[in-house]
């Protein structure tokens, strides 16, 4: 579990410091202060910078797409999208740096060309030479890109190197490569989730114990549910549920988006255990009724099931109802916090807001925004 959180050069973070995170953490702050980019941070930070994952991140902001019509180079120039100003650090001073108490990472790009240099070695039989490939940075960056791309990310003390040539990136298959990464995390958007994502989330929790917390959360809505499915409609998958006194199983899409956006989150979170749940607009389609009792299954699972979440909201509705949880009396006053972004002078800061705290702004109908 990230107990604090500094990232650097990272979209619109010069440097942007968070002294202290707890198991549930709630980001709030008005529009272009960066809520979304701090759960974006937080995935390549606990990805290590996985390549695939830094790609999916573009994808999802529609800054990188996966087509074989789009030219390698512009997948290469789609990187500088995630540094400060858009564009790609070739320095160590420009790198994106996102770390926490316990390590750090950071991320770079860098020209470079492979070149062949002949290194003698000589074994006991009197084996001579032997051709070796050894990688020398370039000292002026080609603007065209005709060399190779390198991304190098530093975990601590430990380099990893991905070579991003034209050639390997008009070769990569996007969806194999992210199927094959494993990692233990759940990302719910701000917008409509997939529904082939939350099939294959439900085919993972189906026949488990998980399946009831499922339907629980989904009562908050329709208490008449009784079973959810799936069903398959040429290539595409759609949440189904069996309601009481009704024979024909009804569509979830059919009963409105707040019923699929709790139907999103408890699949994701109970699909994360010992892991993290990253959900953007929390509140996205959920009426001010429900938002507490969907925060008291959050509180209540991430604790039972080890999981650290962050969401975001401008909601004061949302906030009341996450005050009203923290402050409940059921769970510690560690469980969660509040963190609010804010552009002073061109650098996003953050102020950090406990139990108390949180309770105190919201019981005297003080906006913390």
């Amino acid at each position: 579990m990230l107990s604090s959180l500094e990232i650097q050069n990272y979209r619109n973070f010069k440097h942007l410091r968070i002294e202290k995170l707890e198991r549930v953490n709630l980001i709030i702050g008005k529009n272009n202060t960066g809520k979304t980019s701090l759960l974006e941070a937080v995935i390549i930070f606990i990805t290590q910078g996985n390549i695939i994952q830094l790609f999916k991140i573009l994808d999802k902001r529609r800054e990188f797409f996966d087509s074989e019509e789009v030219p390698p180079q512009i997948k290469l120039h789609s990187l500088a999208n995630l540094f400060i100003n858009r564009k790609a650090a070739f320095t160590p001073e420009e790198a994106i740096k996102i770390s926490s108490v316990s390590n750090n990472l950071s991320i770079r790009l860098s020209k470079y060309v492979e070149i062949e240099v002949p290194t003698v070695l000589t074994n006991a039989f009197g084996t001579e030479t032997l051709l070796e490939t050894v990688s020398t940075k370039l000292t002026e960056i080609d603007a065209k890109l005709d060399g190779k791309l390198r991304l190098e990310s530093k975990i601590d003390n430990e380099f990893k190197y991905v070579s991003l040539s034209r050639s390997s990136l008009a070769d990569m298959s996007f969806e194999e490569a992210s199927e094959r990464q494993q990692n233990n995390f759940q990302f719910v958007s701000a917008g409509i989730t997939d529904d082939s994502l939350i099939a294959d989330l439900w085919q993972k929790t189906q026949l488990t114990d998980s399946e009831e917390e499922v339907v629980k959360a989904l009562r908050l809505l329709e208490p008449d549910i009784q079973r959810v499915s799936f069903k398959r409609n040429g290539d595409q998958d759609y949440a189904i549920v069996k309601l009481k006194n009704i024979n024909e199983p009804v569509s979830l899409r059919s009963m409105g988006d707040g019923i699929n956006r709790i139907l999103a989150i408890i699949l994701a979170m109970v699909n994360c255990q010992n892991g993290y749940l990253l959900i953007d607009e929390f509140d996205n389609g959920l009426h001010v009724s429900v938002q507490k009792q969907l925060w008291e299954i959050v509180f209540e699972l991430a604790n039972r099931l080890n999981i650290q979440v962050f969401a975001t909201t401008h909601s004061y509705d949302c906030i009341d109802a996450f005050s009203e949880v923290l402050g409940s009396g059921k769970y510690a006053e560690s469980d969660g916090l509040m963190v609010r972004l804010d552009n002073w002078q061109d650098n996003i800061e953050a102020t950090i807001y406990e139990a108390k705290d949180i309770f105190n702004t919201t019981r005297l109908q003080i906006d913390p925004r």
